[in-house]
């Protein structure tokens, strides 16, 4: 995990998330223009937790029974967003892999960007269970071109759902706490 005021990160401005170094791919599509409407609309990657504390306030269920439907509903979600996938790359015909991810932004690996783009983009942050995050970045900078690598553009965030932005968050945790426990064993 590296410190979220680096001057050295990707939008070479001051961050309130942790990033780390990530290889996952993205699908996205470029925006005509910043305001236009997302094609990936919340109910299709994301998490309804107001239903799930609606159900467990206000169902009159034993708490086991609330348990056990909340578990059931937690693994709709996830199969939903899995046959989802599939459907998402006909909207979303572009893709590149994302090299440094935080919940602010991020480095891709691209040669069709342009500085000053909007894109919708689609992450896929976990394959089992299945874990989407859609939200518009702006296009910042070219990043340093890295070897091997070619091509790298700095992104920010312009619209990420909250729930969207905790995936991000217990995502870039997740892999700083695994690479530290594989280091540690080195």
């Amino acid at each position: 995990m590296r410190d979220n005021k680096n001057s050295e990160d990707p939008g070479n401005e001051s961050r309130n998330y942790s990033r780390t170094q990530v290889f996952t791919r993205a699908i996205y599509r470029i925006m005509s223009h910043p305001e236009e409407p997302q094609l990936c609309p919340s109910g299709f990657v994301a998490e309804d937790k107001s239903f799930r504390e609606r159900l467990a306030e206000s169902a009159g269920l034993p708490e086991a029974v609330v348990a056990f439907m909340i578990n059931l509903d937690n693994k709709l979600d996830r199969l939903i967003a899995h046959l989802n996938k599939d459907s998402l790359i006909g909207y979303f015909p572009k893709q590149f892999v994302v090299l440094d991810l935080s919940a602010s932004g991020m480095l891709v690996q691209s040669n069709e960007l342009q500085p000053g783009d909007f894109v919708e983009v689609v992450l896929f942050l976990g394959e089992l269970p299945s874990v989407l995050v859609s939200g518009v970045a702006q296009v910042l900078r070219p990043g340093k071109p890295l070897p091997g690598v070619g091509s790298t553009f700095a992104l920010k965030f312009t619209r990420l759902r909250e729930s969207d932005r905790e995936q991000i968050v217990r995502f870039v945790f997740k892999e700083d706490r695994q690479r530290i426990r594989t280091e540690k064993f080195k």
